[in-house]
């Protein structure tokens, strides 16, 4: 296969079909570009993905270390009901600032594990698409092969046509 700028240099091309095929040369480069970032969105989505199930664990650490504290204190609560104090009034406090601190973690893991799922579906969603991509631009460069090759023949033909016609008038002429 010859070059483009072989081709180019060859007065075989007329300066419309250069130009679209200077113009299919952008619209690829154009796709190139897109899966690239379509690549570097994806390694950000995973990375995301990984640093979510690392914050998730944690949290569910921290969930199942109040869940005990807050069963530890339902014991010494069924323990001490018959004794109404201050310490008792003290452990319910904090029994209830426990469970919701409990409730406020499961909805920070819910919301978690809701992105986690999102950056799943992205990265679902990203990866036909790379794939799409790649195929539509071997698809084009596969295109621009044939294009040339196709106008180097019919380049070929109007030439030859041109001069049979160049002959034809000049015998026209010639017999008038």
């Amino acid at each position: 296969m010859r070059s483009l700028s072989k081709i180019l240099n060859m007065e075989v091309l007329t300066l419309e079909q250069i130009k679209m095929m200077k113009t299919w040369a952008s619209e690829r480069d154009a796709i190139l570009s897109e899966i690239s970032k379509a690549r570097t969105e994806y390694d950000l989505l995973l990375n995301k993905n990984t640093q979510l199930n690392s914050d998730n664990s944690s949290v569910f650490i921290e969930i199942i270390a109040h869940k005990k504290a807050v069963e530890v204190i339902n014991g010494y609560e069924s323990d001490r009901s018959l004794l109404i104090s201050k310490e008792l009034s003290e452990m319910i406090t904090r029994k209830t600032i426990l469970e919701s601190s409990v409730l406020q973690l499961e909805a920070e893991v819910a919301f978690l594990s809701g992105n986690k799922m999102s950056i799943i579906e992205d990265i679902k969603l990203l990866s036909p698409l790379h794939e799409k991509f790649l195929n539509q631009t071997r698809a084009l460069e596969h295109t621009v092969e044939h294009v040339v090759r196709v106008n180097e023949s019919n380049t070929n033909k109007v030439n030859i046509m041109v001069s049979n016609l160049k002959n034809f008038l000049s015998d026209i002429k010639l017999k008038s």
